[in-house]
């Protein structure tokens, strides 16, 4: 699934995934082992065999090279399998449930949040400080210690130096990260899944980065730091589209709100929103806007415009 054709197996794949509550983690575990050991390149273990030293024994020009390639191999495999060794930080899944937070704190001392309905997969030891996003958002706080803090969602490698920010992984290519305090360097994995070799974009301040298919934008943060602090509680908005209050919203809840017309996300408004409370929503919403409100077959809630 990280070739050129996968997308000629996505269905297929797609229905693997679905059959079985142990094929997804097992895939999220193999990639968390893939992108590991390509991190091993960055490490002290991996420099001896980087190394190109004369050829000995008038051996060809190639065989070193390739040895030192395989030998890279195996050791990293080697480490992936010691990774897995240990507690809850070292590879397992941690996840949160729909309305329900999770503050968590890793194997170096960093913390986490997990916002409602995310998932990541830890690979921490000495050498190697991973946490791969699988789905949702997450925020890092990021303790201080020799190896570098790197965090995959997705086509995105956000590396951090002492810091503490946001990563919200909102589909397969929508990828947003909001930094809060410090730096951060965020890279673009290729297509076979190795990590970029250079830095994409480098984020200080209080920035945002998003991430839409092959288009990226960054931008500064408007609101205060508390107005959309999703960890602290009820999300203040002014002036927002609804579109982006609804994103939230919906997070926190099974019953989402939807709208009759894609136009209607575009309408702006200001407030508070309580996490949690769709039906509540969505009826103010109805009521401010004078829209009308419908539920469907499967319990969603429905914006509409009303019949002239």
């Amino acid at each position: 699934m990280r070739g050129s054709n996968a997308f000629r197996y996505n269905s297929q794949f797609k229905a693997w995934l679905e059959k079985d509550p142990r094929h997804r983690v097992t895939y999220d575990r193999l990639v968390a082992r893939w992108d590991t050991s390509y991190l091993l390149k960055q490490s002290d273990v991996a420099k001896p065999y980087l190394q190109t030293p004369r050829p000995r024994f008038g051996g060809p020009a190639w065989l070193t090279p390739r040895l030192a390639a395989l030998v890279l191999a195996v050791a990293a495999l080697g480490m992936g399998l010691l990774v897995r060794v240990g507690g809850p930080s070292r590879g397992s899944v941690l996840a949160s449930t729909i309305g329900q937070r999770k503050n968590l704190v890793l194997a170096d001392g960093s913390r986490l949040v997990l916002d409602v309905d995310s998932a990541v997969v830890p690979q921490i030891t000495a050498r190697v400080r991973t946490v791969r996003l699988l789905r949702g958002r997450a925020r890092f706080t990021v303790a201080a210690a020799a190896a570098p803090f790197v965090v995959l969602a997705g086509d995105a490698v956000v590396t951090a130096h002492g810091t503490e920010f946001d990563v919200d992984r909102g589909g397969a290519d929508q990828i947003d990260v909001v930094l809060i305090q410090g730096t951060v360097d965020i890279a673009r994995r290729h297509r076979f899944g190795f990590l970029g070799p250079e830095r994409l974009i480098r984020l200080s301040g209080r920035q945002s980065a998003s991430f839409r298919g092959s288009r990226v934008s960054v931008a500064p943060l408007a609101s205060p730091p508390s107005a959309r602090d999703w960890t602290a509680g009820p999300l203040s908005f002014e002036q927002a589209p609804i579109g982006d209050v609804l994103l939230e919203a919906n997070r926190y809840s099974q019953r989402k709100i939807r709208f009759g017309s894609p136009d209607l996300a575009r309408l702006k408004i200001t407030g508070v929103l309580d996490t949690g409370t769709s039906p509540e929503l969505a009826e103010a919403l109805a009521r401010t806007l004078g829209l009308s409100l419908a539920t469907a077959p499967n319990g969603d809630l429905v914006l509409s415009r009303r019949a002239a």
